[in-house]
């Protein structure tokens, strides 16, 4: 049978083991430190997108009118639902070719 003092050290000593077991289960869970290369690429992303949002508010919008298809294309099994889409409307960013 342990005497009270051997009783309150084996308590101190399970209590240190169950504290250092959180820490490990909360340090596990936690996400990774990104390397040096993955913050660079992450601030360049932002100051991208930054750019991007002012430039996109100096702009209006430009509307796009698009053609409903004729009464003879409407009921077709291979009519192509993109035939009064201009190809050149798709992407402004990127050369076409």
């Amino acid at each position: 049978m342990p005497t009270p003092s051997e009783q309150k050290a084996l308590a101190f000593l399970v209590f240190v083991i169950l504290l250092g077991g959180a820490v490990r289960v909360v340090r596990a869970g936690a996400p990774p430190a990104p390397t040096p290369a993955e913050a660079g690429a992450l601030d360049h992303q932002i100051a991208v997108a930054d750019s991007a949002r002012t430039r996109g508010r100096a702009k209006k919008p430009r509307k796009v009118r698009v053609r409903p298809p004729s009464g003879r294309d409407t009921g077709a099994a291979g009519a192509d639902p993109f035939a009064g889409v201009p190809v050149s409307d798709s992407r402004r960013d990127r050369p076409q070719g």
